[in-house]
């Protein structure tokens, strides 16, 4: 009964938020972070995280920065303590009735590879995994239910040069 409450909750305010989107929400942000890879970036943007566990690789940290006000998204960042450098984040993204949609108009300059990933045999689902290497983000969709959980981000990818 608690989850189906937390669920219609999510619900509601991912129906509240806006679609329009400004140059400097979570994503961009995220994404300025992980192009430069220092964890200097990321707590300059957004201070000290609001918890801090270790993990099971030796001098990481995971970084969770909970959704404390309106004009703050909740999101994870794995940090290298010994580099001082952001590892990959993940923020969950439920922003519209096709999110896929709406981040194909916003990143859809950048070349995308998307790969049908075969997770279940049940008729109703198509799931697909799509990269943007140029940007280092990742996510999953149903394509039958364009709805997207989760967005991963890493550090992009340099395009390699065509003069050798």
């Amino acid at each position: 009964m608690k989850m189906l409450i937390v669920i219609m909750s999510l619900m509601l305010i991912s129906c509240k938020s806006s679609g329009q989107y400004e140059k400097q929400d979570l994503l961009s942000k995220l994404l300025n972070i992980h192009k430069s890879g220092k964890l200097s970036s990321l707590t300059s943007i957004f201070g000290p995280p609001d918890r801090l566990e270790k993990t099971d690789e030796p001098n990481t940290w995971k970084y969770i920065y909970e959704n404390k006000s309106a004009d703050r998204e909740s999101f994870v960042t794995f940090v290298n303590s010994d580099k001082e450098e952001v590892i990959s984040s993940s923020t969950m993204f439920w922003k519209s009735e096709d999110d896929y949609e709406l981040l194909k108009k916003r990143f859809g300059n950048y070349r995308w590879i998307e790969k049908y990933t075969p997770t279940s045999p049940h008729p109703l689902r198509e799931q697909y995994k799509v990269e943007i290497p140029e940007l280092g983000m990742a996510f999953e969709y149903d394509k039958l239910a364009p709805k997207i959980m989760w967005i991963i981000f890493k550090k992009p990818e340099l395009q390699k040069s065509l003069s050798n």
